[in-house]
């Protein structure tokens, strides 16, 4: 029975008087209410041969729907179940698959489930695991959406194209990612082999929330192959980088890694610079060895431009149509360049200003710039502010015209 339950009411209706001496008596009222229990059946069994739909009855010995069985066996043959649309609803408290299930619409539920075989859930389908358990040695194939929270899912996840996200303090099989995987702040993922990403996006945290950490199995490690790894958090074991993008932040934030990172020669660094001072600017934290190669890329936000980003290649938006946002000139107040040797022949001329006494950028930031201009063939002028400290403002009137006089020198402006 679909209605299976405890203490379930029931109606009753249609009671009268009978028998020799149902004159003595006076019946109330024809109607009247009691409670029993339907049992639930313990178990429902595919009997189907081959492949097939759930929602056809002939298909098994009772088909499960609502609550009215407690458990649903799958044994191994050939052929896929296909949970199918026209299934009914149906809460389970044990799955058990020895051959292919294809949740193909929603409405599936089971408290525990024993997967020997594998699992699919198709595009636009949703699951929710949040305190179930997923067990065996099969595999889990996603390309909906799996919601895993405070959960246990002991297959290898193969996300192709869906979306992952796991939550609370999880335990999850080796992961191979080609679509979208989130931990979102403050979780805890824990990843019983390797993680390996081949396309698509892996996001640790959101802006100003509690960093989440990514577990990795110790000597497994996570392998980003492909597409990007981004956010704030943290992740134990590992992290080698191809031909991938990383992006720790939210404009300033910080990743930390309790392993080793390698970035290899088509791996990509995306760092956003605010400021000069500590939480700025976005940042790595490397407790093991750090192998750094590929390519850095900086950009600037909230009107901070640093002078390295100025000499990359590449134009971005004057935000005026029609003109260039090429740089014609570069003008640094205490700052420096994390690389000089960026600046090349050819390239816009510079002014600089800088305090000798300066302790959070040092005069020789500026010095070095001077040196590289000069030696490269770009116009360069240093105003040094003898024994003066970092951000010293002198009326602001000397600063525009030294730029001023600096622009009409070498733009050629009026």
């Amino acid at each position: 029975d679909k209605d299976a339950g405890r203490v379930k009411t029931v109606a009753v209706s249609g009671l009268a008087r009978a028998g020799a001496d149902a004159s003595n008596y006076r019946l109330a009222a024809g109607v009247a209410s009691a409670r029993a229990s339907i049992a639930v059946r313990p178990l429902s069994t595919w009997t189907g041969s081959a492949s097939g739909n759930w929602s056809d009855a002939a298909n098994w010995d009772v088909r499960p729907e609502g609550a009215n069985v407690a458990s649903v066996r799958l044994p191994a043959a050939g052929g896929t179940v296909t949970f199918d649309a026209a299934a009914p609803a149906v809460t389970l408290q044990d799955l058990s698959t020895e051959r292919s299930l294809v949740v193909a619409s929603s409405g599936l539920s089971a408290e525990r489930v024993d997967n020997r075989a594998g699992i699919v859930l198709a595009a636009g389908v949703s699951w929710d695991l949040t305190r179930r358990f997923v067990t065996g040695g099969g595999t889990f194939t996603n390309r909906g959406s799996l919601t895993i929270v405070d959960a246990t899912l002991d297959n290898a996840l193969l996300n192709e194209g869906g979306s992952v996200a796991v939550g609370g303090r999880s335990r999850i099989g080796p992961v191979t990612n080609a679509g979208r995987f989130t931990v979102p702040p403050g979780a805890v993922a824990s990843v019983q082999g390797t993680f390996r990403q081949t396309a698509g996006s892996t996001t640790l945290g959101a802006e100003g929330a509690a960093l989440p950490t990514l577990a990795v199995a110790p000597g497994a490690g996570g392998v980003i192959d492909g597409g990007e790894f981004a956010g704030s958090g943290t992740v134990e074991g590992n992290l080698v980088l191809g031909a991938a993008l990383l992006a720790p932040g939210y404009s300033p934030g910080a990743s930390s890694g309790g392993g080793d990172l390698s970035l290899g020669p088509a791996a990509t660094t995306f760092i956003e610079l605010g400021g000069t001072q500590p939480g700025t600017f976005d940042a790595l934290d490397v407790a093991g060895q750090a192998t750094l190669d590929g390519t850095l890329r900086l950009a600037s936000y909230g009107g901070f431009t640093a002078m390295g980003v100025a000499y990359l290649e590449g134009e971005g938006n004057s935000g005026t149509p029609g003109e260039s946002s090429a740089v014609r000139a570069v003008a640094s107040f205490w700052g420096g360049m994390l690389d000089v040797n960026e600046l090349e022949a050819g390239e816009a001329p510079v002014f600089l200003v800088h305090g000798t006494a300066d302790a959070v950028v040092p005069y020789s930031a500026s010095t070095s710039v001077q040196a590289r201009a000069q030696a490269v063939g770009v116009p360069v002028e240093l105003r040094t502010l003898p024994g003066a400290g970092h951000t010293h403002w002198l009326p602001m009137g000397e600063y525009v015209d030294w730029f001023s006089a600096f622009l009409r020198l070498h733009l050629a402006l009026p």
